[in-house]
């Protein structure tokens, strides 16, 4: 019985018919290599030398500073003085829950506080107030928490100040404060949160 071993341009679907082989220049069919991991994002990018295609969900590396989660922040509305004068009594001028667990995994993060800040209502020469960055807090005491970061208020002149400390990881939930102490105007107060590269 004879068989039909005749070579057709096109299938009966009129696809072309291609006995594929390996692609070595410009322009042949070409295949997919999925073992090659592709490489990290650099500079303007290149078109690269390779004729073998990437798979269709494949992942480049991560760039550094850029691959992991968005930083978490708030901004704290509103002009703000202290004139608490005893430095062991805290004003909370700022608060809310944050959910770290966008971070999970990561055991540093580096907690930023930010602010438009001077001395207020201290006499000529007298220290002034500071901004705290307190975290973990408890909901009913404006004395606690964890200290991580902070703002003298050492200057009678407005200016734009900012502190970044390296902490461990919250808890998921964490209940985050921008606390004053002594005498100290702030407006613009920010706080971040950004994975430790």
């Amino acid at each position: 019985m004879a068989k039909n071993v005749a070579q057709r341009e096109l299938d009966l679907a009129t696809f072309r018919i291609s006995n594929l082989g390996a692609p070595t220049k410009v322009g042949d069919a070409t295949r997919v290599d999925p073992t090659f991991v592709p490489l990290a994002s650099a500079g303007s990018g290149t078109p690269g030398e390779s004729f073998e295609a990437a798979a269709k969900d494949h992942v480049h590396p991560a760039v550094p500073g850029q691959g992991g989660p968005l930083p978490i922040s708030r901004n704290a509305p509103g002009v703000q003085s202290a004139l608490q004068l005893d430095t062991n009594v805290h004003e909370i001028l700022f608060e809310d829950r944050i959910d770290f667990t966008p971070f999970a995994g990561t055991h540093l993060i580096t907690a930023t506080l930010r602010a438009d800040i001077r001395r207020d209502g201290v006499a000529d020469g007298g220290p002034g107030g500071r901004l705290i960055l307190a975290f973990d807090a408890a909901d009913d005491d404006p004395n606690s928490g964890t200290y991580c970061a902070n703002l003298p208020s050492d200057s009678d002149t407005l200016a734009t100040l900012t502190n970044s400390v390296d902490i461990p990881l919250p808890q998921p939930s964490s209940l985050v404060r921008i606390i004053a102490t002594g005498g100290v105007f702030a407006k613009n107060k920010s706080i971040s949160f950004t994975v430790k590269e």
